[in-house]
C-alpha cells in the first residue's frame, strides 16, 4: 500500500509506554486553493456525500475523489449511498471517468428522473408463498 498523503513531523508523538500514539498525530491538511461551493442543488447532494464517504470537509467542486485520498472501496461505497438517494443506476465506471462533483454532475443530469416520474415505484408481480406462520 502507498501512503496517500506525507506529513513531515520534527519528532513522533509517543504513548507513556514509549509507543507510537497514533491519535496524537495531526491530521493532512488540504493544500491549494479555497474550495469551490456547489452550483445547485445536485452538486450540493453529491457534495454531502463525498465529504461522508472521504471523512473530509472541505471539499470544492473541481477536487478529484482519488487525489482526496478516495479508492475503490470508498467509490464503490459512494456508489451504494447515491443510488438511492438520486433514484437513477449510477455504475462505477462513471465516477471514474468524472472524477470530481461538477463533472459527476453534468454527467448525472440527463438520467435523473424529473417530477413525479421519480415518485413512481416500478410494481413487478409475482407469486410468493405465504410465510410459514400463515399457512394452516
Amino acid at each position: 500500500m502507498l501512503p496517500s498523503e506525507l506529513v513531515w513531523l520534527a519528532e513522533l508523538p509517543l504513548t507513556p509506554n514509549g509507543k507510537l500514539d497514533r491519535r496524537a498525530l495531526p491530521r493532512p491538511q488540504l493544500l491549494g486553493a479555497a474550495a469551490a461551493a456547489p452550483r445547485d442543488a445536485l452538486e450540493a447532494q453529491l457534495l454531502r456525500a463525498w465529504e461522508q464517504v472521504l471523512g473530509a470537509a472541505p471539499i470544492g467542486i473541481h477536487d478529484d475523489f482519488f487525489a482526496l485520498g478516495g479508492h475503490s472501496m470508498s467509490a464503490i461505497r459512494l456508489v451504494a449511498n447515491l443510488q438511492p438517494a438520486l433514484g437513477c443506476r449510477l455504475p462505477l465506471a462513471t465516477l471514474y471517468q468524472a472524477p470530481t462533483v461538477a463533472a459527476l454532475a453534468q454527467a448525472l443530469r440527463g438520467q435523473l428522473p424529473t417530477g413525479a416520474a421519480r415518485l413512481l415505484i416500478p410494481l413487478v408481480p409475482a407469486a410468493r408463498p405465504a410465510a410459514a406462520r400463515r399457512r394452516r
